[in-house]
């Protein structure tokens, strides 16, 4: 199962997923931040879909539209991350299928909340994040996607606790 070939397409997938989600963070601008983890969550969506992770893939789906109408949207963020939190909560109660499928719903939400915040705010957001995809990951199968929310959990602990001036 485990060195199938379907196994190696899913978890490479994920690879290229993080490799976007890498290359967002050196973008100087949050437009093109958020649109390169938009680009991320398409591929982590067909990741999730392939392994059958309902709750990665409809949560990977909202966070890409998120990303872009953050991208496209300046004012009435706040109004917007209630929307997009309501919206992870509606459609996490319609995926749940396991108890574990709740945790990228509070993840995420979490992370939308802090969105429109202080760059401090928004590092603890994703912490969290990361930490509650990592978890997931490891539950749902998605090894790649667990070593890559753990390195994006150790930039965001790095940035906010040991140098505050970059992420990697």
């Amino acid at each position: 199962k485990y060195m199938s070939v379907k196994f190696i397409i899913v978890q490479s997938i994920a690879f290229v997923a993080f490799l976007f989600l890498i290359s967002s963070y050196k973008e100087k601008r949050k437009k093109g931040i958020l649109f390169k983890q938009f680009i991320s969550g398409l591929f982590y969506s067909l990741h999730y879909a392939l392994l059958g992770a309902r709750s990665g893939f409809v949560n990977s789906i909202i966070i890409s539209i998120r990303n872009i109408t953050f991208s496209k949207v300046r004012k009435n963020q706040k109004k917007l991350s209630k929307i997009f939190i309501a919206l992870f909560i509606i459609m996490g109660i319609i995926t749940f299928n396991e108890w574990y499928s709740v945790i990228p719903v509070m993840g995420a939400s979490i992370y939308t909340y802090n969105m429109s915040g202080t760059k401090k705010r928004v590092l603890q957001g994703g912490l969290i994040n990361a930490g509650s995809w990592a978890i997931y990951n490891i539950l749902a199968g998605s090894y790649v996607g667990a070593l890559a929310e753990s390195l994006v959990f150790l930039a965001n602990f790095k940035a906010l606790y040991i140098k505050k001036s970059s992420y990697f």
